[in-house]
């Protein structure tokens, strides 16, 4: 009996790395589970195994509900393991969120994607074949070409160990890494170099970046928090021997450090702990609750867009129509729980109810953006600093506007449209045969 559930695990493990594309025949299976059971039991033979002995194995395991064996379609090919780590709705989220980032170029995208074949069901690799032609036909044009995988590495090691990163940055984004220019020091016109301690990789709108403190970005001794978009830093990035510095010195911390009550027999456990720790076993334990303790969902709820300034967070009143509380609550990943809608008593002028909430933000031009998106769905009540703020920001365009309008006019050439368009069409055609412009003869 113990040789045979040993031998049932042999086989459980032989089939672990099948799949469609890679069954074993039971002549295979037989072998390897043979050799395994000598290099576990050396100079004992193992009890017959036959394929009959494998397929009554395999049928049991299938019945027990935990595995999914499937035989192929000629079955003189064998067996492999039907279990797929994503199924295809879990797929199709996946990967449209690959195929989206720019932070990932074309061909991590397509590596990654690559990953999933046999991974999936055949619905979801169906749906990899279609989003596989159009990476190579269609390549999203705000996709970086460079590589930024090494880059996300180098941040988690990072994170993980403890460690400053060091790295320089472009001032801005494009697909052609040589469009590229470094951020550089005014006054010597060197590269600037930051030296910071990490924290989180976080993604919004696509984007992804790095929430980390840097030392030139303190003002009058006090230490804050900083963001770097990851599709910026460059790929000279290096882990330092120094230490992080921790979140809890940041002036941010305070305020977004989520406070729980630790019941004391937990407490007597972790102070016994801390006693056979050295002094660096100890801090390094510290900094890595702290990172734990900080509500980075509150933080990226009032930091809008990832803009962070010196502005401190206010609460701000809006008044807005009901049908708008929904849009408001996914923007700052609220809900009735954790927002409270006041009515006020009065009405817009086709008589709907307005109604009253308080979001609490940092009053930054992410926030200002967000406002002007919405344009008259939402207004802001209260305070008058940011009411007042918000209505010179749509003076402003107005006057853009209106500057325009009084100075000449620059209308559409409808011709040299229609021709730029069709030599527009002509790079796209030859994009999607799969030809580099620069290339065709």
């Amino acid at each position: 009996m113990a040789d045979k559930s040993v031998q049932i695990l042999l086989l459980m493990d032989a089939l672990k790395n099948t799949n469609r594309e890679n069954p074993k025949t039971s002549k295979r299976l037989i072998q390897d589970v043979q050799a395994a059971w000598e290099e576990i039991f050396p100079g004992e033979p193992p009890a017959t195994l036959s394929p009959a002995t494998i397929g009554r194995h395999i049928k049991a395991m299938n019945k027990s509900g935990l595995y999914h064996i499937a035989t192929c379609k000629n079955a003189k090919d064998g067996y492999y393991c039907d279990n797929f780590p994503f199924e295809s709705a879990e797929f199709a989220l996946i990967a449209q969120a690959l195929y989206r980032s720019v932070a990932i170029s074309t061909k991590e995208t397509n590596d990654i994607l690559n990953k999933f074949f046999n991974h999936t069901d055949d619905l979801g690799e169906g749906y990899l074949n279609i989003l596989l032609k159009q990476l190579r036909r269609t390549a999203p044009r705000r996709k970086p070409e460079r590589e930024t995988l090494p880059i996300i590495r180098s941040i988690l090691d990072a994170v993980w160990n403890q460690r400053q990163l060091r790295f320089t940055y472009y001032e801005k984004n494009d697909r052609d890494i040589s469009k590229m220019e470094m951020r550089t020091d005014e006054n010597t016109g060197e590269p600037v170099v930051y030296k910071v301690s990490p924290y989180y990789l976080v993604w919004n709108a696509d984007e992804c970046y790095l929430i980390a403190h840097y030392p030139g970005h303190d003002k009058n001794g006090v230490k804050r928090l900083s963001h770097f978009k990851i599709s910026l830093i460059s790929r000279k990035i290096l882990i330092m021997e120094e230490p992080t510095c921790s979140i809890t010195e940041m002036q941010e911390y305070p305020r977004y450090c989520m406070r729980r009550t630790t019941p004391e027999y937990v407490a007597v456990v972790k102070r016994k702990e801390a006693a056979n720790l050295t002094k660096e076993q100890a801090k390094s334990i510290d900094r890595r609750a702290a990172l734990v303790q900080f509500s980075l969902d509150r933080y990226m709820r009032e930091n809008v867009f990832m803009f962070h300034d010196d502005s401190p967070v206010v609460d701000v009143r809006l008044y807005f129509k009901e049908n708008f509380a929904q849009i408001l609550m996914e923007q700052f990943n609220l809900d009735r729980n954790t927002i409270k809608l006041y009515p006020t008593g009065r009405t817009f002028p086709n008589g709907e109810p307005i109604i009253s909430a308080i979001i609490t933000v940092q009053a930054n031009e992410g926030f200002y953006m967000w406002l002007m998106q919405q344009g008259n769905k939402v207004t802001v009540a209260e305070p008058e600093s940011v009411r007042q703020n918000l209505k010179q920001k749509y003076l402003d365009a107005l006057s853009a506007i209106e500057e325009y309008e009084q100075g000449p006019k620059d209308p559409i050439n409808k011709e040299q449209l229609a021709k730029d368009r069709k030599d527009m069409e002509r790079v796209e055609m030859f994009r999607e045969m799969g030809i580099p412009m620069g290339r065709r003869r």
